[in-house]
């Protein structure tokens, strides 16, 4: 193993809320620190990428560069380097075991890399800054989504011990829609057939309602999304 000190510069990636540290090592390849792996989707157990993925050190992940000791980055620090491909299945594991920041983090990549191959197929031409924007605002909804969906789920199983059915979330989901935008559906995609004023005010509502499942804690989700909307 090698134990010199390679060198990388740092790009910083915003993706809604969250923070993504990356480094181009000379050779051209693009990882990642460990710790900002968890960081960013707020695992404060910087130990828990190596248990997620069976193995002891971040030397030893499924595709760890053994020819890489550690790295300093341009912006000073000096960290063991995780691969795109660890990372990401990481953060698929965090996802499937409910992690919001992970699950909207990864959905609003996988949006983002469709839309930009679509773009090029049909040589459409926009700036970057049109893609971070958009991938933006998809990130912060997704989260505010998440979040909303699970509150709704652990409220109705506190006041009922029985999860929401797929009707009741479609229900409350048109209730919302008509109130908002006068409209029942989005023919199930936001991303695409929302404006980016209506994605901003369903971020909003979906996150007072969150706030208000701890303020009215006995009250039924019917009641929340009311309470919710005479404030919008």
């Amino acid at each position: 193993m090698n134990n010199s000190i390679s060198r990388a510069i740092r790009v910083q990636i915003k993706i809604g809320e969250i923070t993504v540290n990356a480094y181009r090592l000379p050779d051209g390849r693009d990882v990642l620190a460990g710790r900002n792996v968890t960081d960013c989707v707020s695992i404060s157990n910087h130990k828990d990428l190596g248990r997620k993925l069976g193995v002891k050190s971040l030397k030893a992940l499924p595709n760890a560069d053994l020819s890489l000791g550690q790295v300093k980055a341009d912006s000073g620090e000096t960290f063991i380097p995780v691969a795109l491909e660890d990372a990401v299945t990481y953060w698929t594991i965090l996802s499937g075991q409910g992690n919001k920041k992970a699950a909207a983090l990864l959905g609003a990549l996988a949006i983002e890399a469709l839309k930009r191959r679509v773009d090029h197929r049909l040589g459409t031409i926009k700036e970057e800054e049109e893609y971070e924007a958009y991938t933006d605002m998809v990130c912060t909804r997704l989260m505010a989504r998440k979040a909303w969906t699970d509150t709704l789920r652990d409220h109705h199983m506190k006041l009922y011990g029985t999860s929401p059915t797929p009707e009741q979330y479609k229900d409350w989901t048109v209730t919302v829609n008509l109130a908002l935008f006068n409209q029942k559906h989005f023919n199930c995609d936001r991303t695409e057939n929302m404006t980016p004023d209506q994605q901003r005010l369903i971020i909003d509502f979906e996150r007072t309602a969150t706030r208000m499942t701890s303020k009215y804690p006995t009250a039924t989700p019917g009641k929340i999304i009311e309470k919710a909307l005479l404030t919008f």
